[in-house]
């Protein structure tokens, strides 16, 4: 009986070695990141702000991967929308505006979500399949 790592390495390497495994995976990792950022835009415009989409991109990616090594529950969120308050600020978003964007991208992108999440895992339950 295999390990939970070894089995793990197992298939990660078998991804790795296929062409279409790892096309697939940058592709939709990168769909992703302009979906992100593209949520983001429409965050920031539905305040009458705007910003450039590209510099609106780098600074997710960047300010995304500080916020994720943040060591505490939830922290990745909270620095997440500092730092994206403060580099939009930067950029010339007004402050307020800066700060409510990045509030309501973190209620659409973390919160929401859950909602349909919610009703699809009772269904599942009722199901039986959990």
């Amino acid at each position: 009986m295999a390990t939970p790592a070894k089995s793990a390495a197992t298939t990660v390497w078998a991804a790795v070695r296929s062409p279409r495994c790892v096309a697939l995976m940058l592709i939709g990792n990168s769909l992703a990141t302009l979906m992100s950022a593209a949520v983001y835009m429409a965050c920031i415009v539905a305040f009458g702000a705007s910003v450039n989409f590209w510099a609106l991109l780098s600074l997710n990616i960047v300010i995304g991967s500080i916020a994720s090594l943040v060591p505490i529950p939830g922290g990745g969120a909270a620095v997440s929308s500092v730092g994206m308050s403060g580099a939009l600020a930067a950029a010339g978003v007004p402050i307020e505006t800066a700060v409510a964007a990045a509030l309501i991208n973190q209620l659409v992108v973390s919160y929401l979500p859950a909602i349909p999440g919610w009703f699809a895992t009772q269904d599942l339950l009722r199901a039986d399949y959990l």
